[in-house]
């Protein structure tokens, strides 16, 4: 469930992938992950992550050039002030309370994934995803243009994934085979069960993806594909974690 887009100033530690960091450095993933286990540079527990926060004053050599080089891709992101997604409280055992936030890199930056561990009081601002009317406003290609008309008819919602960043940074996100990602909010079943069958007649007419979530009462949100298998049970996910549960029942109004 994508929550919050937020500002940054300066991000403490920044985190990327320990495979993509193979492609990147052209080194072993073997060789890297003996490293993570053994390096203080490395993200504690945390599995297949590699922390690039002050690597100049740690490593030398050719090794810490392509770990500087992966880090540029932080530092890039960094002067315009280009948002950072904030997706889920952190866990009740990470005893570590700063903000765990992630950037998704663009597919011209080899679509590289960043999480970085960023104080509270360094976020400059918060805002939800952008509407989809605002994302229509926006530069938005012309063979998308009446497919997302279409879709905003349909019902209200809210951008993630690539239509989002693209327009939140200005950068190149949406290509050929992107799909469109959406937040809907729903009060009751009958409602929810209409606007699948919207969903699926307007993939019918355009030929296109759209993917998404249906929230729901309190912070539970359903995918909207899921639901609209019409199985009993489905995976309903919440803030504090995921469970299956009846179908109806997560679109039933919580207790007065």
């Amino acid at each position: 469930m994508a929550d919050h887009i937020h500002a940054l100033p300066d991000a403490q530690v920044r985190v990327m992938d320990l495979r993509a960091m193979a492609r990147v450095t052209k080194q072993p993933l073997e060789k890297l992950q003996a490293l993570s286990q053994s390096s203080p540079v490395f993200a504690p527990g945390v599995e297949n992550y590699v922390a690039m926060g002050a690597v100049d004053s740690i490593w030398s050599g050719d090794l810490a050039a392509h770990l500087l080089a992966g880090a540029a891709y932080a530092h890039r992101w960094r002067p315009p002030r280009r948002p950072a997604g904030h997706r889920r409280p952190r866990a009740a055992d990470d005893a570590d309370p700063r903000l765990r936030l992630g950037v998704p890199l663009p597919p011209a930056e080899g679509k590289l994934r960043l999480a970085l561990r960023v104080p509270a009081r360094d976020v400059l601002r918060s805002a939800p995803p952008p509407s989809l009317h605002t994302v229509l406003e926006g530069n938005v290609a012309q063979d998308w243009q009446r497919p997302l008309q279409a879709l905003h008819g349909i019902a209200a919602a809210h951008v993630f994934g690539a239509f989002a960043w693209q327009h939140l940074t200005g950068l190149h996100y949406v290509h050929a085979r992107s799909d469109i990602d959406l937040l809907w909010q729903i009060n009751s079943s009958a409602q929810a069960d209409a606007l699948v069958a919207r969903l699926q007649a307007w993939e019918t007419e355009h030929g296109r993806r759209v993917d998404g979530e249906l929230c729901l009462a309190g912070d539970a949100a359903v995918n909207w594909r899921e639901y609209a298998g019409r199985s009993r049970e489905v995976l309903v996910k919440r803030h504090d974690g995921a469970a299956l549960e009846l179908r109806a029942s997560p679109c039933s109004p919580p207790p007065g």
